[in-house]
This record gives C-alpha cells, sequence and structure tokens, in this order.
C-alpha cells in the first residue's frame, strides 16, 4: 500500500531569525526586497550558502534576490535563517513573498517563539516558475514531533516570536528515507537552489474560510500557493473554475500499474478531533477510484476509497472515517483509529494497483472535515 513518511522532525527547524521587525507603518510592518546585501539572513550550518543574485531571471522585481544554495542528500540538513530581535508588533497578522526553485521543493516556512513552540505552514514550489505565498499566522500550525519543544499555551502568540526559518523538507525526506522514497517523490540529489525576493511582513488580514456550524475546514484552496506534496510523476496545479466552479488542485498524471500517483497534505495534529467524516467536491477527467489515506501521528495508517465516474462530473463527496480500514503498513499501536492524532491526509489515484493507460486528471476542492 502507499506508504508516506514524517516530514515535521526537529531538523526541520528553520530558525529563520526575522531580525528587527521594527513599528508598523501603515499596511507593511517590514520588508525585504534583497537589492545589495543578505542582511541577517543566514544558513543555519556550513553547507548552505547565502548571496544576493542579479540575474535577471532570477529577480522578481528590482535589481536583486536573495539566493539559497544547500544540497539533497545523506547528512545534509540546512536552512535559511533570520533572527528576530525585537518582538513585533501585535497587529502583524501575515507574511509574503515570491520564491523560485529550478527543482520542485516542498517549503517550510517556520515561526519559532522565545518560550518553546515550533509553528510550521508548508508551500509546494513548483519547478523553474515564480510563486507567490501568502501566510496567515492562522495558516501555521504547532508542530508535535518528537524532539520539537512544548508551547505553553498551545498557541502562537506574536510577541513571542523569536526566528522565521525557510526549508525544503526534500533535504530532510533524503535522511529519513531511502532510495525507495526519492524515486517515489522524483527526488535527485545534488546541489538545490531557492531564490527569494520581496518579502513582506504586514498587518492585512488574509482571507479565511466560511466555516460552517459542526466542520474544519482542511483545504479550501484561498492562497496563491498550494500546501501539498505530489509523487514524482503528478503534476499539479492551483486552478479556478470548471469542472468544480471553485478554487482547486489539479492533478495531472500517467496511469499506471505500480506509480503511485498521489497528493498528500500535512494537517495540524487534532484539526479533525471532532469530526465523523470527511467532505470534499471531486472529479476526474476518465472513470477512476480515489485512494483515501489517514495517518496518525503514532503511525497508524486507515484507508478508504471514493468511485468517481469521469467525464469532468463534479462529485459531492461524503467519506465516514468508521469506514476505513487499517492499511498494510500501519503501525497503531492501539488498533483503531483516533481521529485526535491524525496529522497527515493522501489521495492516490486507483491506477496504480490496477493499471490502465494514458494520463488521467483529477480535480479536488472544498476538503472539510464533518460531523
Amino acid at each position: 500500500m502507499l506508504r508516506t513518511y514524517r516530514l515535521w522532525t526537529a531538523a526541520a527547524l528553520i530558525a529563520l531569525p526575522l531580525g528587527a521587525l521594527g513599528q508598523a507603518t501603515g499596511r507593511v510592518i517590514a520588508a525585504d526586497g534583497f537589492e545589495d546585501q543578505v542582511g541577517a539572513w543566514a544558513a543555519t550550518d556550513g553547507t548552505g550558502r547565502v548571496s544576493i543574485t542579479h540575474e535577471t531571471a532570477d529577480v522578481k522585481s528590482g535589481k536583486g534576490a536573495l539566493k539559497f544554495e544547500y544540497a539533497v542528500g545523506k547528512g545534509e540538513v540546512t536552512a535559511l535563517m533570520r533572527q528576530v530581535d525585537q518582538a513585533p508588533p501585535p497587529d502583524l497578522k501575515s507574511i509574503r513573498f515570491w520564491v523560485k526553485s529550478p527543482s520542485r521543493a516542498l517549503l517550510a516556512v517556520v515561526l519559532q517563539e522565545r518560550e518553546g513552540g515550533r509553528y510550521v505552514s508548508p508551500a509546494f514550489v513548483p519547478a523553474g516558475k515564480w510563486q507567490k505565498v501568502e501566510l496567515a499566522l492562522s495558516d501555521f500550525a504547532l508542530s508535535k514531533e518528537t524532539g520539537d519543544p512544548p508551547d505553553p499555551d498551545n498557541k502562537l502568540d506574536v510577541d513571542q516570536i523569536s526566528a522565521i526559518g525557510m526549508a525544503d523538507m526534500v533535504q530532510l525526506l533524503a535522511q529519513i528515507g531511502g532510495g525507495e522514497l526519492m524515486e517515489l517523490l522524483g527526488v535527485k540529489p545534488g546541489p538545490r537552489v531557492l531564490v527569494l525576493d520581496d518579502l513582506e511582513a504586514t498587518s492585512e488580514a488574509l482571507p479565511a474560510p466560511p466555516a460552517k456550524p459542526g466542520e474544519v475546514v482542511v483545504d479550501a484552496f484561498l492562497r496563491p500557493h498550494l500546501a501539498w506534496f505530489v509523487t514524482g510523476i503528478v503534476e499539479c496545479e492551483l486552478v479556478t473554475g470548471q469542472p468544480l466552479d471553485a478554487r482547486s488542485i489539479r492533478l495531472d498524471f500517467p496511469v499506471e500499474q505500480g506509480k503511485i500517483a498521489a497528493a498528500v497534505r500535512m494537517m495540524p495534529q487534532g484539526c479533525l478531533a471532532s469530526a465523523s467524516k470527511l467532505l470534499l467536491r471531486a472529479a476526474s477527467e476518465k472513470p477512476t477510484t480515489l485512494f483515501v489515506q489517514v495517518e496518525e501521528a503514532s503511525g497508524g495508517k486507515y484507508n478508504g476509497f471514493v468511485a468517481l465516474d469521469g467525464a469532468r462530473k463534479p462529485t459531492d463527496v461524503t467519506l465516514a472515517f468508521s469506514s476505513l480500514q487499517p492499511s498494510d503498513d500501519s503501525k497503531d499501536t492501539n488498533g483503531k483509529l483516533d481521529l485526535d492524532q491524525v496529522k497527515q491526509l493522501v489521495f492516490a489515484d486507483g491506477g496504480f494497483a490496477t493499471g490502465g493507460t494514458g494520463r488521467n486528471t483529477v480535480w479536488l476542492s472544498d476538503i472539510r472535515g464533518g460531523r
């Protein structure tokens, strides 16, 4: 069955100190266009290199951008960092920037509190394209992996932010997974580059998904970036309009037995604690069976299946968590699905088990947990 792997580890800390944010002036609290100097930005160890590039193709606006060079491979773990020397003002509500990489990356953005809490929000970076990332503070979730520092009050406190960090989670996958995992994700060891430009910390509140009574939003796809990671054979894109008449993730892939076309979404542990079912809207170019898996922090994995008719027909999906069955590689200590422990959601096309020919496209939108 589909294997998924723990991404959030202590090594993922992007102790990216935001330097002194200063006081809010209008909407922008702090900004860095990276025109001439790296300033307080640095790599967390000697294996990464931070510089300013003036190459036209690597600059989003102005004349410069921040270039972060690192490597993917065993023993290679580094992150981009900047320290927050002064407590940010209380009206800080969002962080935005542009990022680009020649290779597909899963960027983890981390806010570290002075008294321990480590808050993470992921952003998918497609290969070779500038990606706009916009993060509300509410998009950051407390990391609860082994080795992560506890937070005394279990909430992100603006006045406690002491560092901001960014790292490519692919580096961590190279540490915890072997060649099979790297091949599945389409990742090759070797040098990598991230280019960062036009970073702003602002007092602007970003839109929040409308919450229905008794439901929790997993992803309404409101941001300009995707918070998902996909396997190597999948091309993914944020789209609007048809066939779902909503902001959606579009997954395009070849259908071939043994080739896993999957999308993975990390979630705040416990966000589904009060839910009894998974709700979403979906469509498929061709008839297919959608494989759904939830994974607990303890290693328990539970699977379900959803039939899609094809022909781009929108389908409102309701999948009861009580109907999910343990995966073959589930490592659950108590043998039952504990929704307060769920931290990861996986969707995969059933063609990896049944085979097929050609390509398929699947759209997913408005993913929620319902009572």
